[in-house]
């Protein structure tokens, strides 16, 4: 099936990885999530290129700051005692946390060291000749899309590129030179910082956030915020691939003791704010069916639960298993 618009999320990243691991040494397979990347960093098991490069993300040229360097690995380590890098599940868990100090150091150093990450794994597969394999696998996921079409992606990773894609969140920077490369704008009187990218504990908290940075003269030149607002929009019919719209983790932490919170909630989905705009959409006459794919039977039953929960009017749910994406 053809379809007008794309709207993909980090499964589609994931399917590429998994598909990619063969061709990587058994060794160097921690390189492929930034869970099992920064875990391997703390017990002193990535290279020394590796470590250089997330030093100089985050201290530049400075020779002098190896002890706070440490102390990031230290708190990380406790963090990982708890958490995974599921930064947006974490922040909805510490939604009522804010004076931690661990959470708040965890909170400042992730963003710097999950676009590191990328940027060590772009640089990795480019050294393993995997290019052309991946190009391979996004001119498929390209072929379903009719011209002229609209593509867009939560990701912030830059290996769709060759599709053009409307970062709807934010990308990575390919290069980064210290930390201040990562951050977008400072307020509070300098106290606090936005950055490139677009994180928060739920749809509502991530549109909120959308909307201050909306406000920046530059915004465009690191997000693309139009599909949220564009009163023009016409789109036929969309497919929307490899996006679980999880429970915030606020709402996970209820469930223990809250029945009613078995079941996915508006307020609770960290990516409902996408879901509204469809809802919007859709309402308007302005988007037909909507194709949502689900990996298994329990995903499936999630998904009609957010996409109720959100009263999308008019979608239909498949398994992602009937897209052939290969590299």
């Amino acid at each position: 099936m053809k379809y007008n618009s794309l709207l993909f999320g980090n499964g589609l990243t994931l399917n590429l990885l998994h598909q990619l691991q063969p061709y990587i040494p058994e060794n160097k397979c921690y390189l492929l999530s930034i869970d099992s990347f920064l875990k391997e960093w703390i017990k002193g098991g990535i290279s020394q290129r590796e470590e250089n490069k997330l030093y100089t993300a985050m201290y530049g040229k400075d020779k002098y700051m190896h002890q706070k360097f440490e102390m990031i690995k230290d708190n990380l380590n406790v963090f990982f005692q708890t958490y995974s890098s599921d930064l947006e599940y974490f922040l909805g868990a510490t939604l009522f946390d804010k004076k931690d100090y661990l959470l708040n150091r965890v909170k400042t150093v992730f963003p710097l060291f999950y676009n590191a990450w990328w940027i060590i794994l772009a640089e990795y597969l480019e050294y393993q000749d995997l290019n052309n394999r991946i190009n391979n696998y996004y001119q498929q996921v390209a072929g379903i899309v009719t011209e002229p079409g609209y593509i867009y992606t939560t990701n912030f990773d830059l290996f769709a590129d060759s599709l053009h894609p409307k970062h709807l969140h934010g990308r990575f920077l390919p290069h980064i030179k210290d930390y201040n490369d990562i951050l977008f704008h400072s307020y509070n009187d300098g106290k606090d910082n936005y950055y490139k990218y677009v994180w928060g504990h739920n749809g509502i908290g991530k549109f909120s956030l959308i909307q201050q940075l909306r406000a920046y003269y530059d915004c465009s030149s690191y997000f693309d915020f139009n599909f949220f607002f564009d009163s023009d929009l016409k789109i036929d019919n969309m497919l929307i691939y490899g996006m679980g719209f999880k429970k915030s983790g606020y709402i996970s932490q209820l469930q223990e003791k809250y029945p009613k919170y078995k079941k996915a909630a508006f307020g609770g989905i960290i990516d409902e704010h996408i879901l509204v705009r469809i809802t919007e959409l859709q309402e308007s006459g302005k988007l037909g069916q909507v194709d949502v794919t689900y990996y298994n039977e329990s995903e499936r039953e999630h998904l009609h639960e957010a996409l109720d929960a959100c009263m999308v009017p008019n979608y239909r749910l498949i398994s992602c298993q009937d897209f052939d994406f290969h590299i």
